[in-house]
């Protein structure tokens, strides 16, 4: 079986905006995730989150390295059948109602008939909770609602891969349990999720395994539980705090 998503020394420069040079994003990055694992990406601000995601959904193309996606490179058509991507920054047509919106996507996400669109929408508003919100306008949401209807459409067609950057920006802690409970339940359907997020108490409960990201390399990977039990600590926060302390002063 292959891995669901095998990263391998993925290097991306940008060019530096303030003078001469080039910055380097991602450093030779590499790792595997297995079909129906969570995987959550952790990082500072400015580590490479963001630019790992994007370009393991094929967004973005990387300098150096390979990304294969259950054994197909990424940035093939063919492969980006089953994968929902939730952005971090996400954009909306403001005068759009909640149903529009998802009905559109559904079909993009290519469900042709329209009573299986009608039907997957109605599932997956249910299944955030935003069945109420269907008849509104997407401007008139509050963020945390927003919030929702983004992750609704990730999970439009039940991808078998999922890539969120912050899924629970906006959401108040009933929407971030919410939010914990459908990963968890969709990972025993097989569906593998690759996750970035600063809340890491929310990362600690559902990740099966995590990678530390720090300047573009990989500086800590493993089983959750057991990273946090190797560095006799009580959370996945004080091991992220260790780590990057312990980076500084070497």
């Amino acid at each position: 079986m292959f891995p669901a998503i095998k990263a391998s020394k993925i290097r991306k420069e940008f060019r530096n905006p303030k003078g001469k040079g080039k910055i380097v994003a991602l450093d030779d990055v590499s790792f595997e995730i297995q079909p129906g694992e969570i995987y959550g990406f952790l990082g500072a601000n400015g580590a490479g989150k963001t630019t790992a995601i994007r370009v393991l959904t094929g967004l973005c193309i990387p300098d150096g390295g390979d990304v294969l996606l259950t054994g197909n490179q990424s940035n093939n058509t063919g492969s980006q059948t089953n994968i929902g991507y939730l952005p971090e920054e996400h954009y909306f047509y403001p005068h759009l109602k909640v149903d529009q919106f998802l009905t559109i996507m559904a079909g993009i996400s290519d469900l042709k008939n329209s009573l299986g669109v009608a039907a997957e929408v109605e599932r997956v508003t249910k299944l955030l909770s935003i069945n109420e919100l269907r008849t509104q306008k997407i401007g008139n949401l509050s963020k945390g609602q927003r919030q929702r209807v983004a992750l609704a459409q990730v999970f439009l067609g039940q991808p078998d891969i999922v890539f969120l950057d912050e899924p629970s920006s906006g959401l108040d802690p009933l929407g971030s349990r919410l939010l914990g409970g459908i990963l968890k339940e969709f990972k025993e359907t097989g569906m593998t999720i690759f996750f970035s997020s600063h809340q890491l108490a929310e990362v600690e409960l559902v990740s099966d395994r995590i990678g530390l990201i720090k300047e573009g390399k990989i500086i800590l990977e493993g089983k959750t539980e057991d990273l946090i039990s190797s560095k006799k600590v009580s959370s996945l926060e004080e091991l992220f705090l260790a780590v990057y302390d312990q980076e500084e002063t070497d």
